[in-house]
């Protein structure tokens, strides 16, 4: 039940994160997609949902805070807007609720393999768009990686999507002994 708070803040930024960068679109190297039935489209628009159109005239987006502390609700961590957005750190909101992360789940490495909690979270619990990873083999997270960077796992939507496109990303970029360490 203590859990609850920083899932539900989580999962409200990966949701404002989601509707905010992701848009479907389609890929070049996807085939014609198949004739969509009203129910098909209404599902997709659901699971893949496009930013909302711009406002002709509406101010820019602030930048993100870099000073004010961000707390979730009975929370002793705080950390600030900016770094919450930053793909090479995974906050941690409570680390006495899991192992020590190493430090390429914990930071990544610049420039493409990002922080693996950044999207699985530290505790491995996942995103709603993530996979929850806690508890799997590490044979198998490791076979799943060379899946996707060799696209024999691709995604069940073939669009522009920032969840699977960060995934193909860091499968790509991950070398073989950050990817032992991460799978423990």
């Amino acid at each position: 039940m203590q859990r609850w708070p920083v899932r539900l803040v989580a999962g409200v930024g990966s949701v404002a994160a989601l509707i905010a960068f992701s848009a479907c679109q389609p890929r070049h190297d996807a085939q014609p997609a198949p004739q969509r039935t009203a129910i098909d489209t209404a599902l997709q628009a659901w699971l893949y949902p496009r930013p909302p159109a711009a406002v002709p005239g509406a101010p820019a987006p602030a930048p993100l805070d870099s000073v004010t502390p961000v707390r979730v609700p009975r929370g002793r961590r705080t950390f600030v807007a900016s770094r919450l957005h930053d793909l090479f750190f995974a906050p941690d909101w409570d680390s006495t609720s899991h192992a020590p992360m190493p430090a390429v789940v914990a930071f990544g490495r610049r420039p493409a393999v990002y922080a693996c909690a950044y999207c699985h979270m530290p505790d491995g619990a996942g995103r709603p768009e993530n996979a929850a990873i806690a508890g799997l083999p590490a044979e198998y997270i490791t076979r799943q990686v060379h899946d996707i960077r060799s696209h024999a796992r691709r995604s069940a939507v073939e669009c522009t999507y920032v969840p699977v496109d960060y995934r193909v990303t860091v499968a790509g970029a991950v070398n073989d002994q950050e990817l032992a360490v991460a799978s423990r």
